[in-house]
């Protein structure tokens, strides 16, 4: 390992970091930054890959215009949590997204970003870098646009806690920790949804969001709805709605369909009390209306007028597997609707909740035996 120090001359790039290196940037730099180690690596072409931290790319030019040590930080923030980030100045924030701010922290962790000030530092220019390692003396710099002599920098290690640099961590306003794109298994969209349908007991977190729900897992939604509106429920899945009529069968493995999942949700919210109307001529909302199978189009209105599904761009798609988070934002609807209702037992026949039958509620008697 070749060791350098900070008061040899620098090269960065644009932006905070491309400057005319002048008689100010040889100034020795505030003793508390001196580089304990770092490694050099020659820079072979454009675009050459130096260092790499979870999969993001620290890159260099070995000629032309050089590649901004911020560039790497926005890169990075995008590839590994897809938000965007802008850096004025010495600060760092989040755009378009209220629920996600960078906050200061003592405890630097992997993928944090460093702010060096030019004033801080000594220098004419600030520095945007990521903490790679923290030992708790020692502090591994990722980064972007350290050079000397046509040679990039990497692994490059400073004391810290360090004055010259403020490090900010990711933070969301709801405490928990912000997952990665690799951990986050929903869409940005359906996040609020999923949480919110754990905190009511409707559906769990341990789940990919963005595949297709089973009959089984929609069916234990659809029972754990009816259980917070007092429906006392046996069994669990497919099986425990086989046992009140919902479905016909207790298969629980196969995946389950728009329309299929409309004739559950038709029914649970007939059974719940004061249901929409299942109007025909919601069905005119959508351009693929014969696509729909004609035990599922009471329904489909239904679930339509009471705005619980909507359609994909003017298609209900009735044939498309129907995905968890999807499934979670229905369900949370239909569930809304049973807070503002308060079921009856007495709805429930003589002979208890096994004894429910399609009949005495939606009139669909083809939903169980075609669609299961």
């Amino acid at each position: 390992m070749q060791v350098k120090h900070v008061t040899r001359k620098l090269r960065l790039g644009a932006a905070f970091c491309s400057v005319a290196l002048t008689a100010a940037v040889l100034l020795p730099a505030n003793a508390s930054e001196k580089i304990l180690s770092c490694t050099y690596v020659d820079i072979e072409g454009q675009g050459f890959v130096a260092d790499t931290l979870n999969g993001v790319e620290a890159r260099y030019n070995a000629r032309g215009q050089s590649i901004n040590c911020a560039e790497l930080v926005i890169r990075y923030y995008d590839e590994i949590y897809g938000i965007e980030v802008f850096t004025p100045d010495t600060m760092i924030y989040v755009r378009d997204r209220d629920d996600l701010y960078f906050e200061l922290t003592d405890q630097p962790k992997p993928g944090d970003v460093m702010v060096g000030s030019a004033a801080a530092r000594g220098k004419s220019y600030n520095h945007f870098a990521l903490v790679k390692e923290w030992n708790g003396d020692t502090l591994t710099v990722f980064e972007q646009n350290w050079t000397w002599g046509g040679q990039a920098g990497i692994n490059r290690v400073i004391e810290y806690p360090n004055p010259c640099y403020k490090i900010y961590t990711l933070k969301s306003t709801t405490g928990r920790p912000v997952k990665t794109l690799a951990e986050d298994k929903s869409s940005f969209w359906a996040t609020p949804y999923i949480e919110e349908a754990a905190e009511k007991g409707i559906f769990n977190l341990e789940h990919d969001f963005t595949e297709p729900i089973t009959r089984g897992e929609f069916c234990q939604m659809a029972l754990n709805i009816l259980e917070n509106c007092g429906m006392e429920i046996e069994g669990t899945g497919a099986e425990g709605a086989l046992a009140i009529g919902l479905v016909s069968n207790g298969d629980s493995s196969k995946m389950l369909t728009r329309e299929e999942a409309a004739c559950i949700v038709s029914r649970v919210v007939n059974w719940i009390g004061n249901p929409p109307l299942a109007l025909p001529a919601a069905l005119d909302t959508y351009t693929d209306t014969s696509e729909i199978s004609y035990w599922a189009q009471e329904s489909v209105a239904q679930v339509t007028v009471g705005n619980l599904m909507n359609g994909l761009t003017g298609y209900f798609a009735p044939k498309d597997p129907l995905s968890k988070e999807q499934a979670v934002t229905i369900m949370l609807r239909v569930n809304e609707l049973g807070d503002s209702i308060t079921y009856r037992a007495s709805r429930v026949p003589q002979g208890g909740v096994a004894a429910i039958t399609a009949k005495q509620h939606l009139p669909v008697p083809e939903i169980v035996r075609t669609a299961g």
